[in-house]
């Protein structure tokens, strides 16, 4: 095979460093780009495997990092430098016209800005992984509450240099444990002693930003993903919406137990996955690139899911899957429980929020009875059930509720308790209330709290919870209570929260399940592959 390292020209002349892996026969050949800001030689040994099976590939680094020319401004020149990489390549003589864009996380979104525009004409296939799908859409979840933690490490390990520093941040944020706890946040930079240059720009949530139009997108796509990953909810939102366009082009969609780190079995203390939970990607991606851009057929289910909890794989014709139920359970003051029949004459819920003693962020598969057992917690908890129930697909929970405080967060969480008494962590949600009469307090509201989508199985003798409080930190900023942009401010009050659940009032948890989908759609990865 040939290596050769070549800067290819943007539109205004900047110079993108380029890795290009040729095969060692005569071409041409299909080729395969990635734009990535983490390192183009991380991809040396894809690039030779891409090659040795007959594809040219090309590994970008991004305007402004490691070898490429220009100045770094994330989501940012992505869709006109994907351009010009498109169409740099499709001049070579060993290109034969033939294109799939590829990439994971950020370099998901340059894959994404690469191929819609006049992009969209020339991108044949696209693969994305674990896809970070803009500055706004990563920085701020949709109820407008600020990814505190998880921003600033972006930032500061990846958005700040022309090279990658995640190491010098967790050794920084370990020195400075204070800087994660400044207000106003907007202003952290000033506490965390590492360079911030769009730190600004990160916390506005009307930045000026590069934006991915899914309806330009005109190319088949495959979509990985993890049930343990910050951006599964936006992966699934992609797949939704390519597959439900007038003109849909072949979509594959496939969620493992993985975090970002696609097909990486994590080790949790409170979960484990068992055996299977690795698929052979490298073999299934080269399928799709064939199957989509040769006609070759599928050899492997165009979805894939892992039911976690059964520990093994269903292979459904779509997501949602097809038949799934929904189950509705109502908050119940008296005893604290989940039940199934409608309240009748509840007291209310209360208890009292306090921004400088939040709730520690917990968000994977752990233990969590320490935090349920916390004054600023409510739990609710169902009787044990009967029989395993699947649990597929995005929850909601449905909350009245009342605060001392004109605009507060409330989150809910749901998890498993186990007969043992084992509270385990299964997904989550949060929502910002606002009062109508603001700045009066919150009057007896209605708020809905969408969970994270998961696919998790609850067997037998086990019991769901769910638990609502105010704040998730530092996964979340927290909310202070007080109305406006609380990333600008430094005040904050406590708030004497109330959840009502009566027949007037009644808060619910929406549950979509599904009867026999392990059975129906059961898939042997290790025997059929």
């Amino acid at each position: 095979m040939n290596i050769s390292f070549m800067t290819i020209p943007a539109s205004d002349g900047v110079q993108l460093s380029s890795l290009i892996v040729l095969p060692a026969e005569d071409g041409p050949f299909p080729v395969i780009i990635t734009r990535t800001p983490y390192d183009k030689m991380q991809f040396v040994e894809a690039a030779k495997g891409w090659a040795s099976a007959g594809f040219a590939f090309v590994a970008q680094d991004v305007r402004g990092r490691y070898g490429s020319g220009g100045r770094w401004i994330p989501y940012d020149h992505e869709e006109a430098d994907g351009l010009s990489t498109l169409r740099w390549v499709l001049a070579q003589d060993w290109c034969n016209g033939q294109i799939a864009l590829e990439g994971s996380s950020y370099g998901a979104f340059a894959a994404y800005a690469a191929g819609q525009g006049d992009g969209s004409a020339l991108a044949s296939s696209l693969i994305t992984l674990v896809p970070a799908m803009g500055l706004h859409e990563t920085a701020f979840h949709p109820s407008g509450a600020f990814h505190l933690l998880d921003r600033l490490w972006w930032e500061a390990s990846f958005g700040s240099s022309k090279v990658n520093e995640q190491d010098r941040f967790w050794n920084m944020y370990e020195r400075c444990p204070d800087a994660i706890w400044h207000l106003p946040v907007r202003d952290l930079p000033l506490a965390f002693p590492m360079e911030l240059p769009h730190w600004q720009r990160a916390t506005e949530p009307e930045a000026e930003q590069e934006t991915i139009r899914l309806a330009d997108i005109r190319s088949p796509v495959m979509h990985i993903g993890g049930w343990h990953d910050a951006f599964t909810g936006a992966l699934l939102r992609n797949y939704r919406i390519l597959s439900e366009r007038a003109d849909p082009r072949p979509q594959s969609l496939i969620i493992g137990p993985w975090t970002h780190e696609v097909n990486q079995p994590p080790r949790y203390p409170s979960r484990s996955y068992g055996p299977n939970t690795r698929l052979p990607l490298a073999r299934m991606e080269m399928n799709w690139l064939r199957h989509t851009l040769q006609g070759e057929a599928l050899r492997y289910p165009s979805v894939l899911i892992y039911a976690m909890g059964a520990n093994r794989w269903i292979a459904p014709p779509a997501w949602p899957l097809p038949g799934t139920i929904t189950k509705v359970f109502y908050l119940a003051g008296t005893g604290m429980r989940l039940q199934e029949q409608t309240p009748k004459q509840e007291q209310p819920s209360h208890y009292r929020y306090d921004p400088a003693n939040p709730l520690p962020a917990r968000e994977y598969p752990s233990f969590r009875q320490n935090l349920d057992a916390r004054s600023d917690v409510l739990c609710y908890t169902s009787d044990a059930l009967n029989e395993d129930l699947l649990v597929a697909g995005t929850a909601y929970v449905h909350l009245w509720v009342s605060s001392s405080s004109s605009q507060t967060d409330f989150y809910a969480c749901l998890s498993e308790v186990d007969p043992s008494g084992n509270v385990i962590y299964i997904t989550s949600g949060l929502a910002r209330s606002t009062s109508a009469a603001a700045p009066e307090p919150i009057n007896e509201q209605s708020i809905e709290i969408p969970l994270k989508p998961v696919c998790q199985l609850l067997p037998r003798g086990s019991r769901i919870r769910i638990s609502i409080s105010s704040s998730c930190f530092p996964e979340y900023a927290r909310s202070l209570n007080t109305i406006g942009d609380s990333l600008q401010q430094s005040a904050f009050v406590q708030a004497d929260q109330t959840i009502w659940h009566d027949a007037a009032r009644p808060s619910q948890f929406i549950l979509p399940c599904h009867d026999d989908a392990l059975e129906r759609w059961y898939y042997d990865n290790q025997t059929s592959l």
